[in-house]
Formats: structure tokens, sequence, C-alpha cells
């Protein structure tokens, strides 16, 4: 963990950014907003209920 801050620290900001696991339990859709912003992504509802992707047809496949 100490190495993965460090690291997240060095290259900075503009190409990583802290999520803190306490915080995206806590906050999800706030946290998921500020992580898809982040990523220059649009927000999709379908984020708060990906469990109901999962191993479907055009959803995220998990490896077993």
């Amino acid at each position: 963990m100490k190495t993965m801050l460090r690291e997240c620290d060095e290259i900075g900001p503009s190409r990583c950014l802290k999520v803190k696991y306490e915080d995206l339990v806590l906050h999800p859709r706030l946290q998921m907003e500020r992580i898809l912003n982040y990523l220059d992504l649009p927000w999709m509802e379908d984020v708060m209920h990906h469990e109901q992707y999962i191993n479907k047809p055009g959803g995220v496949s998990l490896s077993k």
C-alpha cells in the first residue's frame, strides 16, 4: 500500500487518482461520479447497478 501511494504521488494527480475504499463504500455514487469525471467518461446510472451486468451479453465477464 505504501509503495502504491508513493508511486501515485510521484506520477501526480493528472495520472493517478486516489480513492479510499471507505469513501467508495460509504459514498458510492459520489465516488463513482468523481472517478468517471477523472476518466472523462459520462455518468451512467448502470454504474450503480453493475452487479446486474456480470456475465451477461454486453456486460462484464469475470474470470473464474
